[in-house]
């Protein structure tokens, strides 16, 4: 299975710079999440902080990859301490994320 996508998304995103964000980003993309949808400007805005702060994935797992669909894991740890699994699917156009949809799972401690 092919990694590409995965390393570069892992990497742009724990390490910047907020350039780098942009180019993966297609200009029509939009983010699907539970309770929302965000288009590119506004994903933006909300994720540049992230990417300019001391936000890293923790332990990265690539699902599946190819041309169309970038699919991965990450463990996030919210306020409370409460530890989740979020998944994360990108649809790809022209090599960049088109779409993307994340969703949470609890892990028990």
């Amino acid at each position: 299975m092919s990694c590409e996508k995965f390393n570069l998304v892992v990497e742009i995103f724990n390490n910047g710079p907020m350039e780098k964000v942009e180019e993966w980003i297609h200009d029509d993309f939009l983010f699907f999440k539970e309770y929302g949808m965000q288009d590119r400007d506004e994903w933006m805005a909300e994720i540049k902080g992230l990417v300019e702060g001391d936000f890293k994935f923790a332990d990265p797992t690539l699902v599946a990859e190819n041309e169309d669909v970038l699919v991965f894991n990450h463990i996030v740890t919210d306020e409370n301490q409460c530890k989740f699994r979020v998944t994360a699917v990108n649809f790809l156009k022209n090599g960049q994320s088109l779409r993307l949809s994340t969703y949470r799972t609890q892990l028990e401690d």
